[in-house]
């Protein structure tokens, strides 16, 4: 991946959080959050080599498999899944750079 432009990488990372992602706004402290889920932890960890590459910082954490209910009522165990976040200090940083569709919602991308 490290040959591709980097035009193409920021679209791999728009396409990721519009998928997969999410842009949010804590309701306690108004601040705006910028995430990528996935149960591939590599696919993790390339999404934060191109944050990275973009001289933003962020991590990756894993979520251990738990017992969830369906939304039919059903009890079943969770995937073992991972969740990228961007530190706040350069989350409109990333949505300046990548303009995700789903910060929209919230007017930081036109």
């Amino acid at each position: 991946m490290d040959k591709l432009p980097i035009n193409f990488k920021i679209g791999i990372l728009k396409g990721l959080i519009d998928t997969d992602g999410c842009v949010s706004k804590e309701k306690a402290t108004g601040r705006y959050k910028v995430q990528y889920f996935s149960t591939s932890k590599d696919m993790c960890f390339q999404f934060k080599s191109i944050v990275e590459e973009l001289g933003l910082n962020c991590g990756v954490y894993s979520i251990k498999p738990h017992e969830k209910t369906s939304p039919s009522g059903k009890k079943f165990i969770s995937k073992e899944y991972y969740s990228t976040y961007l530190l706040k200090r350069d989350v409109l940083s990333l949505i300046d750079i990548v303009k995700p569709i789903k910060a929209k919602k919230y007017g930081l991308v036109v």
